[in-house]
């Protein structure tokens, strides 16, 4: 067996973690930082909260609010804009991943003569950027820990990503708190991608023994409070997502996502799914086509989810959170299937990850089935 595991940052977990934020920045000596967040975020309690306590440690806040559910280059040039007209010293992300992604790209080029096409890809970025800060308010990505950020390019109908230890913040502050106001599709989309960020990770072709320690505990957590946490009436559930999202993320960032994201990323470029749903439309179809390269972690999967057929468990699972179940459900015209599988078989960065090798009929095959 193979180990690799790079840098962790700090994590603190827990409510009230968000509000160590002005205390840690000033301990490092940062007094003037750029708060990468979306638009309204400024305006919610737990923000504002954030934003009074820095002020109170007499940090400076130079604010971008302007980051969309699915950000593309445009967004992360203003923000970058932002960080080098106010000379920030530290990146805060605040946000769901879009928002946090976002700010860790913006740490690097802000100090950095490099355009964001120079950096795709694996290993591409090589020296750290700006000292980042993430605090999470949805219950998914994992962008808090790892080492990964992703824009969306509409043009191409697909997402790009960039994938490199540099890009792991240096603190994460896990507030569960946070995500109490997440709506029940926001925390469905959210927390079905935790799930799988956990099983890509569990199930990839590098995948080891710290991974697989962090994924199965996401796994589990995942499956006693998903539903619970979608229908907002649990405390104790927010707070085991929000712990299952950050194992997820430690569990996926050494080793990567598989064919999953390969195929959920022209359902967001080309179809506007949110990134959450667009991976757990095809977690199914995928999880079936991996079993016999995986056959034992599989089973126990099966036995985790307490299932006779774990496809079939898979897609309950969706239906109950309110997530659709099928691509036509979602819209998808099944004339965009070859398109999609084409744009798919291009992502070697996701299927060389994956347990079992996918040839462009594969991957339509598995559009078609999940059609």
């Amino acid at each position: 067996m193979t180990l690799s595991f790079h840098r962790v940052p700090r994590i603190e977990l827990g409510r009230g973690a968000s509000l160590l934020a002005g205390t840690i920045l000033r301990d490092l000596g940062y007094r003037r930082v750029l708060l990468v967040t979306t638009t309204g975020m400024p305006e919610r309690p737990g923000a504002k909260a954030l934003l009074d306590h820095l002020a109170a440690a007499e940090i400076e806040v130079a604010l971008f609010a302007g980051t969309p559910a699915e950000p593309g280059e445009t967004v992360l040039e203003e923000a970058v804009a932002t960080a080098r007209r106010d000379r920030v010293e530290a990146v805060v992300g605040l946000g769901g991943g879009s928002a946090l992604d976002v700010a860790k790209l913006a740490a690097v080029l802000a100090v950095d003569s490099r355009r964001i096409g120079d950096l795709y890809g694996i290993a591409r970025v090589g020296r750290r950027g700006l000292p980042t800060l993430m605090i999470p308010t949805t219950a998914g990505s994992g962008s808090e820990v790892s080492q990964d950020a992703v824009l969306t390019d509409r043009a191409a109908g697909t997402k790009r990503g960039v994938k490199d230890p540099a890009l792991v913040p240096d603190v994460a502050l896990v507030d569960p708190a946070l995500t109490d106001s997440c709506s029940a599709s926001v925390t469905a989309a959210s927390g079905l991608d935790a799930l799988c960020h956990a099983i890509e990770a569990w199930t990839n072709r590098a995948a080891n023994a710290l991974c697989d320690l962090h994924a199965e505990r996401s796994i589990r957590l995942v499956r006693r409070h998903l539903e619970a946490a979608v229908l907002g009436t649990s405390q104790e559930a927010r707070d085991g997502m929000a712990e299952a999202a950050l194992l997820a993320g430690l569990a996926f960032s050494p080793v990567g996502t598989t064919a999953v994201h390969a195929c959920g990323y022209p359902l967001s470029g080309m179809w506007g799914l949110s990134h959450g749903f667009a991976n757990a439309l095809m977690l199914p179809s995928i999880v079936a086509f991996n079993r016999p390269a995986v056959e034992a972690k599989t089973e126990r999967l099966r036995e985790i989810f307490e299932a006779d057929d774990l496809t079939d468990a898979l897609r309950q699972l969706l239906g109950r959170v309110g997530a659709p179940t099928r691509l036509r459900d979602a819209g998808v015209e099944r004339t965009s299937i070859p398109r999609m599988a084409a744009i798919a078989a291009r992502d070697q960065r996701h299927l060389a990850a994956n347990p079992r090798v996918m040839d462009p009929g594969e991957l339509e095959r598995v559009f078609l089935e999940t059609w």
